[in-house]
């Protein structure tokens, strides 16, 4: 059993994405990292789970579904 992800973005997509943050005045929101992983999950049509407030600034310009996650102690 693998990772379930059917899909990979192609690079418009992320560009895209990077783009839509810096016009959205974000240039420092989140790094490429982030912006691949919300790639991935877009065209794969799942939710991230993450206590990293970056996939939060990425979901206000894309269709990025995204839940925040409390980190625990």
């Amino acid at each position: 059993m693998g990772f379930p992800l059917e899909r990979a973005p192609d690079e418009s997509l992320v560009l895209d994405i990077q783009s839509a943050l810096w016009n959205a005045g974000m240039v420092r929101a989140a790094g490429s990292v982030d912006i691949l992983i919300a790639g991935y999950a877009i065209v794969n049509d799942v939710t991230v789970l993450a206590a990293d407030h970056d996939f939060g600034y990425i979901a206000r310009v894309t269709d990025l579904q995204f839940e925040y996650v409390a980190p625990t102690v």
